[in-house]
């Protein structure tokens, strides 16, 4: 029996971004299963027992030598092809490559690859999924997301219990092409990779170390102030859902104050500053990078 043929196949393509945010894509060959010599985001079919993220990574691995990282996923769509009486479920991500650069590894599937910009895919001969798929990229405003990020920066402000996840979260965006500035005691963490939050707040115990204190928070305004945007790493704390606290409510109001794009990595709870965290205008983006548009 053959998939989307017999019985209804699932599809699962990688529309992958450069820094340029021009989109890679594929021309399908000769032995390509259906839609010969249309233009595609490439990927393949679902595997039995493999998640669906899984399946896109082998396949990009498998016909062109590139790690990718998923970001995002597109609405499905209900692929059909009358001419070739087959049926697909396709489902599409939204990619970015971690390493390698692409080539054909299986040429009998593909014929040629290459990098393109949204107006010049419109022109193209695309495969029936990849168009539906283009319209979706154009609707959901992703070529906000698609436009370069060159140069622009973003200070992570949070609460120092979460500075782990800062470290982690900064190598993403770095990876869609942001500038990012760190707490100073997050690098510090870093370096000695020492992740206790009672070692690195020495003025608990001796007072006179506030100066310290005082001294990383005016270095951290600083950065507040040069970049483009914040984002905040409001993870649940003692507790509380999406803590955010005193001293990262005050970065808040000063990217505020000059007019700096203010974005929260999760929804808040019942936060005592609850009213004045929403009196600043955030946007919350769920944990979603690819809602950052600056």
């Amino acid at each position: 029996m053959k998939r989307g043929i017999d019985y209804v196949g699932v599809g699962v393509g990688a529309v992958i971004i450069n820094r340029e945010g021009k989109i890679f894509l594929a021309k399908r060959g000769k032995k390509a299963r259906n839609e010969v010599g249309k233009w595609e985001f490439p990927g393949g079919g679902l595997e039995f027992g493999e998640s669906f993220e899984d399946t896109i990574v082998r396949e990009i691995k498998e016909e062109f030598g590139v790690n990718i990282q998923v970001f995002d996923q597109l609405t499905a769509f209900n692929h059909l092809i009358p001419d070739e009486k087959q049926h697909w479920v396709a489902l599409t991500f939204i990619c970015k490559i971690k390493s390698g650069t692409p080539k054909i590894l299986e040429p009998e599937k593909c014929d040629e690859i290459g990098w393109f910009s949204i107006d010049e895919m419109k022109k193209m001969s695309l495969s029936i999924a990849s168009a539906n798929k283009l319209g979706q990229i154009i609707d959901k405003k992703y070529p906000a997301f698609l436009k370069s990020p060159k140069n622009k920066v973003i200070a992570i402000c949070s609460s120092v219990s979460f500075y782990k996840d800062v470290l982690e979260i900064g190598k993403q965006l770095k990876n869609l092409g942001f500038k990012v500035k760190l707490p100073q005691t997050a690098n510090n963490m870093k370096k000695s990779g020492n992740f206790d939050v009672g070692q690195h707040k020495t003025w608990l115990k001796n007072k006179d170390d506030y100066r310290k204190k005082a001294k990383l928070m005016n270095s951290h305004f600083r950065k507040v102030v040069e970049a483009d945007a914040i984002l905040v790493i409001n993870n649940d704390k003692n507790g509380i859902k999406g803590y955010i606290g005193g001293n990262t409510l005050m970065e808040m109001t000063l990217a505020h104050y000059f007019k700096k794009k203010i974005f929260i990595w999760n929804e808040i709870g019942d936060l005592p500053i609850e009213e004045e965290v929403r009196g600043l205008n955030p946007t919350f983006i769920h944990q979603n990078l690819s809602k950052i548009t600056i």
